[in-house]
């Protein structure tokens, strides 16, 4: 609670940091997660079960891990089969991607990182997804996954 940049917005109002913290958060969307029940998904977004149902049907889909490499590294699995394109490689890995291919993206928790990538590879011309919530979602949910190492080539 001391930390600095508390300790400048709050001084000693540990109370005041507290309120708001909690103000921060999305409690809809939290007792809709822990009720099981979906949540408002974004254009180009698609929610963990979609994407399961996308994998299974379509060998041929293209998953993109857009995490950063902090992430990766922090939770060392991925989607079945994914290629890593951290936000620095999405122009590089986008290029060498067929115009029109369908590709599945995914971030950490669904935030900008997997949309950004997912827009950037839209602009070129392919069918782009992304996953809500990130591998942070499709693990909660209980989806499977692969052992994955940052030094991975795939």
């Amino acid at each position: 609670m001391f930390e600095h940049s508390y300790h400048i917005d709050f001084g000693a109002n540990p109370g005041g940091y507290v309120d708001a913290f909690m103000a921060n958060i999305s409690w809809e969307r939290v007792a809709a997660r822990f009720a099981g029940k979906g949540f408002e998904v974004k254009p180009h977004t698609v929610t963990t079960s979609a994407a399961r149902a996308m994998l299974d049907a379509d060998p041929n889909l293209i998953v993109i891990d857009a995490r950063l490499a902090l992430d990766a590294t922090t939770v060392p699995v991925r989607l079945r089969g994914a290629r890593r394109a951290p936000p620095e490689r999405v122009d590089e890995v986008a290029a060498a991607l067929p115009s029109g291919a369908k590709v599945l993206v995914y971030c950490a928790w669904g935030f900008e990182i997997g949309g950004d990538a997912a827009a950037k590879l839209r602009e070129r011309g392919i069918d782009a997804v992304t996953v809500a919530g990130g591998i942070g979602a499709w693990r909660a949910d209980g989806m499977p996954t692969e052992p994955h190492s940052e030094g991975d080539k795939k």
